[in-house]
């Protein structure tokens, strides 16, 4: 079988990146929309549940296995979002668990842990030990994922590759900047962001949405479905035009599709 000419489209992410929604609900997600587009082959390497770290490795390692590569997209993830490898050799690689921090967990509300089978008690135990003596902060949090960006940015200029990094979500849910006492608390959040020697460093140009935080006047995927949905489609204060159901916010294929228009259109601001 001969490999394809067409160049490469990579993406990493979260949920609002796997084809899990195509293989499960039919749902063409925008990683596909948008190679479509761009005449490029897709590799997605998307999964539910994860952060940065998981992003970031897996879309540096997949680069360093391409030399026709048209494009490098990672849709970031939460900000408290902690990844762990397992290493499964009769599996074929490293598995991934994750975590979030700045919360506590009762082992029936563990979806990481039901998701993977890890162990529920496992996951459970290291969330709250991670809470309870303040591993994983968020001014550690902050200053890891904003590493991660620059440190993307710069391989990507290295390589002299096409790139544009998005966000899929706000860094944090919001409920933790109204109750939490440990640092994410909304001004010193904000202050953490603000103050990051990396801040200034990143290239607005290719970040869609930088700086992230709608507070300092940034965006998310998320948030644009949101702005973008009509008020006749509100039930109860969620919208439901672009998101999967008013119990599910996940993009929907209208909003799939919003996510690959609104990046094939900075795609060709910035390359052509």
């Amino acid at each position: 079988m001969l490999k394809s000419s067409r160049k490469k489209l990579i993406v990493s992410g979260c949920s609002y990146t796997d084809n899990w929604w195509t293989e499960e609900h039919g749902v063409k997600v925008w990683p596909e929309i948008l190679a479509e587009k761009l005449d490029m082959d897709c590799i997605n390497l998307g999964q539910c549940g994860r952060g940065n770290e998981y992003i970031f490795q897996t879309i540096i390692d997949e680069v360093q296995h391409h030399k026709n590569i048209g494009l490098v997209i990672p849709m970031w993830s939460e900000w408290n979002r902690i990844d762990i490898q397992k290493n499964v050799p009769s599996r074929g690689g490293p598995l991934w668990y994750t975590i979030r921090t700045g919360v506590q967990v009762e082992p029936s509300k563990s979806e990481f842990a039901k998701r993977t089978k890890f162990g529920e008690k496992v996951l459970k135990d290291m969330t709250n030990l991670f809470y309870e003596r303040g591993v994983y902060g968020a001014k550690v949090c902050t200053e890891r994922t904003m590493r991660f960006f620059y440190l993307f940015q710069e391989l990507m200029e290295s390589k002299n590759l096409n790139y544009i990094q998005s966000a899929a979500v706000y860094p944090v849910p919001f409920d933790m900047l109204e109750n939490d006492d440990r640092g994410w608390k909304e001004k010193d959040f904000m202050k953490t962001v603000f103050g990051s020697v990396y801040f200034d460093e990143i290239n607005h140009k290719k970040f869609v949405g930088w700086p992230v935080l709608s507070q300092l006047g940034g965006d998310t995927m998320d948030e644009m479905l949101w702005r973008l949905t009509p008020e006749i489609d509100f039930k109860d204060g969620i919208g439901t035009k672009y998101t999967m159901s008013a119990n599910d916010s996940h993009p929907n294929e209208a909003g799939h599709t919003l996510i690959a228009e609104r990046l094939y259109d900075e795609y060709q601001k910035i390359y052509l």
